[in-house]
């Protein structure tokens, strides 16, 4: 979005006080390092935003009026608020903050698209509001070219647990819903989910291993995954396409690593920090959500735990049985309306936002 000084000038001095929050070092610092419990705060290289007082670095300031004495210290995403309102644009990315126990070294970063309710501002804001404090930013909200009609909620990286247990996902979805957004039923929107490289291996060669597994794990049980993906094989091509199963694990990351890049594969691993899981539809519906969160997560962790020849002779049968069904209830439950449990069936309606109006489970 291109405007003017003037008119950005302007929007800074009416913006209300915005709702953000702490932030804390930068993604490589966090994963390839000890991590950090606080960011550096030394006068000589930080700062605080004079908008919502969260320490920042000086090199990541912005300055609107800074030929005038006595400019204000603002940090980008505040900065974003104040030209353009709470939708950012599409290639808007803050330095990342990490959610909860840091002795879990497994974040996800998820995407999530809504349309068909409009490229609302006030939505927009209310939803900001809803996941964020003062102090504390869970989320962004971007828009994208993909759906015009709404835009693109992004968290920040959280462990599974706080993705669980305390954002606010299910208000989210709520007032989405109330003020007319779907995700599901748009055929567009899509739901990705960023895991962090560090928590599939120590070493560059034990994430490659895992990776090369995640990969083979997908190709090998495309259609159980295009079930539960809620897309269509059309949909999948365009978004999210397969690359096509090899001999091995290793064998698929090689034609994957010599093939063209692009980002539209159902893994996309052209970003250096994170794997992004991409074939999941979008949803609104609570349940299917967390189930998504969860099943990225077994498959992880199946990957790091297997070698490659044990990754080749894994069923879909034994990788069920390896998931704890305790930690992962709305997993077990979507499996079983999808019919993907072993020996189980299913025939069921779903609504336009990818929840189950009827279900119909059976023997097999």
């Amino acid at each position: 979005m291109e405007e003017n000084t003037n008119t950005l000038n302007n929007k800074t001095e009416n913006i209300e006080s915005a709702d953000i929050s702490t932030n804390t070092t930068n993604f490589n610092q966090l994963y390839d390092t000890e991590m950090p419990t606080s960011v550096n705060t030394h006068p000589s290289t930080s700062t605080h935003c004079t908008k919502c007082g969260r320490p920042i670095l000086r090199d990541e300031t912005i300055y609107p009026r800074e030929r005038h004495p006595g400019a204000p210290t603002i940090c980008r995403e505040c900065y974003e608020i104040m030209c353009i309102g709470y939708i950012n644009s599409y290639y808007f990315k803050p330095t990342p903050t990490f959610y909860e126990d840091l002795s879990d070294r497994r974040f996800f970063g998820v995407e999530l698209e809504v349309d068909a309710g409009g490229y609302s501002n006030i939505v927009a804001k209310e939803i900001h509001n809803i996941a964020n404090t003062f102090c504390d930013r869970k989320i962004y909200i971007k828009g994208d070219s993909s759906v015009p009609d709404g835009f693109e909620i992004v968290s920040h990286p959280m462990t599974l647990r706080y993705h669980m247990n305390i954002m606010k996902w299910e208000e989210i979805m709520e007032h989405l819903i109330n003020s007319g957004y779907v995700s599901h039923s748009s055929h567009t929107c899509g739901l990705h989910c960023h895991v962090n490289r560090t928590s599939l291996g120590s070493t560059l060669e034990e994430q490659e291993s895992t990776i090369a597994n995640i990969l083979y794990f997908v190709e090998n049980n495309w259609d159980k995954m295009l079930s539960f993906s809620r897309r269509t094989e059309k949909q999948m091509s365009k978004w999210a396409a397969r690359y096509g199963i090899l001999t091995n694990p290793m064998d698929t990351l090689d034609y994957v690593n010599a093939s063209n890049p692009c980002r539209y594969k159902c893994i996309n691993l052209l970003n250096d920090d994170t794997v992004e899981f991409r074939m999941f539809n979008g949803t609104l519906r609570y349940n299917t959500f967390i189930a998504t969160l969860q099943m990225v997560n077994e498959i992880c962790n199946v990957a790091v735990s297997l070698s490659d020849k044990e990754m080749m002779n894994l069923s879909w049968s034994d990788f069920i049985s390896r998931i704890g069904r305790n930690k992962n209830k709305e997993l077990f439950t979507y499996l079983k309306e999808k019919g993907l449990l072993p020996n189980v069936q299913s025939n069921n309606i779903y609504d336009n936002q990818g929840g189950v109006c009827q279900c119909v489970a059976y023997s097999a």
